[in-house]
C-alpha cells in the first residue's frame, strides 16, 4: 500500500509516518508539508491522508482537482459544514486526529481494500443532533436511539442503556425511519445527514 500524507505539523506527520511504516501492508509513505510539494510529486498513491488546513490554506480543492484519488481527511476540525462539503466533494473519509493511529490504519484499509466511506461516528452524531434539534423532526428519545445506532450498538444494548424494552427500541426505529423517509440507519448516516 502506497500512502501520501499531506500535513503541515511535522512532529505529527513524522510520528504518523513511523507508525504506518511498521505495518507490513504499507510499501511506502511519502510526507508532504505543503500543497505545492504534493501537487508537484505527480505520483500515484493508494490513499492520501490530508489535513484540512495546510499552512493556513484549505486543502479541500485537491479532492475535486484529483477525482481519481482516494482522500481521507484527518483533522482536528469537526465543523458539520466542512464534513458535508468533504462528503459532497467525494472524500472517502473524515476522521478526527484524536481517533488514534491503530483505528486510523483500520479505516485506511477499509478505504483502500473495500472502497468504504469512513466518517467518524462522533462527528456524525454531533452534526445529526444539531440538525434534528433545529428541525424538530425527532423526539429527544428518538435522537438518543439514532445516536446509539450510529455507534453500531444492538437493539438489546440500546434497550438496556436507555432502560426501555427491546420492543420499544424497535418501535422507535420504525418511527424514526418513517419520519425521515428512510429504511436503514446507514441511510440516515450518509443520505439524510449529507443530503
Amino acid at each position: 500500500m502506497k500512502i501520501a500524507v499531506l500535513e503541515d505539523h511535522k512532529v505529527f506527520a513524522e510520528s504518523f509516518k513511523t507508525y504506518l511504516e511498521i505495518n507490513e501492508e504499507v510499501s511506502s509513505v511519502e510526507l508532504f508539508f505543503n500543497i505545492n510539494e504534493f501537487e508537484n510529486a505527480k505520483s500515484n498513491y493508494d490513499i492520501t491522508i490530508l489535513d484540512l488546513d495546510i499552512n493556513g490554506n484549505s486543502s479541500l480543492h485537491l479532492i475535486k482537482k484529483y477525482p481519481d484519488m482516494k482522500f481521507l481527511i484527518l483533522t482536528a476540525n469537526n465543523s458539520p459544514n466542512l464534513i458535508r462539503k468533504a462528503y459532497e466533494d467525494g472524500v472517502f473519509g473524515y476522521l478526527q486526529k484524536k481517533v488514534g493511529c491503530g483505528k486510523i490504519f483500520g479505516f485506511i484499509k477499509k478505504v483502500v481494500y473495500n472502497q468504504e466511506k469512513i466518517y467518524d461516528n462522533n462527528i456524525i452524531t454531533q452534526s445529526f443532533r444539531q440538525e434534528m434539534k433545529k428541525s424538530k423532526k425527532l423526539t429527544n428519545r428518538e435522537i438518543e436511539v439514532v445516536e446509539l445506532l450510529f455507534n453500531e450498538h444492538s437493539e438489546s444494548y440500546i434497550a438496556t442503556h436507555l432502560c426501555i424494552s427491546k420492543n420499544t427500541v424497535k418501535s422507535h426505529k420504525q418511527n424514526i425511519f418513517k419520519k425521515l423517509g428512510i429504511q436503514s440507519t446507514t441511510e440516515v448516516k450518509y443520505n439524510y445527514l449529507f443530503k
